[in-house]
């Protein structure tokens, strides 16, 4: 039996989806404002912030993401998210860094707006002094 209800959903997954969704809705004003910024700036690729405008705008789910300038406005946010979900992840946003994780900018499973905080915290100081140029 198990065989058989795995075959049926191979089938499912196998089948060609309809060529336009009728239930999707997309922004095109908005995904041409996001592309036309990101070339304003004279930026060659979109920033992760950018790109998932530009999917939620084509309506592809994309998770919650918030800015913040300082530790103190990330834990802020933290613990709003956190009163919701169970973990969050702080990321440095910076145009001059593409591969965030490479230098240490990113931390996964943060479960208190401290330890965000303690994390952004440390993302600065680190980042600042290994890549004093790169803006963040």
């Amino acid at each position: 039996m198990q065989l058989v209800r795995y075959a049926r959903a191979q089938e499912e997954m196998m089948a060609t989806p309809p060529a336009m969704p009728s239930d999707i809705v997309f922004d095109a004003g908005a995904a041409r404002a996001v592309i036309a910024s990101s070339l304003a700036r004279g930026q060659g690729m979109l920033s992760e912030v950018d790109a998932k405008t530009l999917l939620a705008a084509y309506g592809v789910p994309v998770v919650a993401t918030h800015i913040a300038k300082t530790p103190a406005d990330v834990a802020a946010i933290a613990a709003k998210v956190l009163a919701i979900d169970q973990a969050c992840v702080v990321k440095i946003l910076s145009d001059d860094i593409s591969h965030k994780s490479d230098v240490g900018g990113v931390r996964l499973g943060l479960e208190s707006a401290v330890a965000a905080q303690a994390a952004a915290k440390a993302m600065l100081d680190r980042i600042g002094s290994e890549h004093p140029r790169a803006r963040i």
